[in-house]
């Protein structure tokens, strides 16, 4: 190889600098100055576009197990929850309780002093309006049946003799006086 080749592709040439260059027999170390191959390059791109959109597939994954793990719950127990606040002010805990087209005579409130919780307990029936035929679903967000949710209360003395509760437009407001 002639020296002039020798350099073209990179390889060093020049032992001057390094410690016993004369006795020394030079080993020639490749340095790229090539554009990487077709393939290098593909999976770059592969790489930069798995880079991107896996979070996004991963959290989608996830998600959806989560549904999954959520309705298998919900049909194991064979009871929804209903979504709830708490609330407090200087004389009471509020406790309000998304029950839309639920009856007050379906719903069931108790106190568990073990634990200082109230629990809301019912059922949500479905009805669809008369005369009407499904001929199809299409989307299916609402849950119907039975419904049991426990609400644990902060740490706070209540009357429980003097506990109130009034539905009015699908809002169940539960009034638990503290002491």
């Amino acid at each position: 190889m002639v020296r002039g080749e020798f350099e073209r592709f990179g390889f060093v040439s020049d032992w001057s600098g390094c410690r016993n260059h004369q006795t020394a027999k030079p080993v020639s170390l490749p340095i790229r100055s090539k554009p990487l191959s077709q393939y290098n390059q593909c999976m770059r791109r592969r790489k930069d576009v798995e880079d991107l959109f896996w979070p996004a597939a991963s959290n989608l994954q996830k998600l959806s197990v989560e549904m999954v793990q959520t309705r298998m719950t919900i049909t194991a127990r064979r009871f929804w929850q209903p979504q709830v606040d708490l609330i407090e002010d200087p004389n009471f805990l509020i406790l309000k309780v998304d029950l839309a087209g639920t009856r007050i005579e379906d719903v069931h409130l108790g106190y568990l002093a073990d634990s200082h919780a109230i629990t809301i307990r019912g059922n949500r029936p479905e009805r669809d309006p008369e005369g009407s035929q499904r001929i199809g679903i299409y989307q299916l967000e609402i849950y119907y049946g039975d419904f049991e949710r426990v609400v644990s209360l902060p740490r706070i003395a209540v009357d429980v003799e003097r506990i109130e509760a009034a539905l009015f437009e699908g809002i169940l407001t539960v009034l638990i006086p503290k002491v």
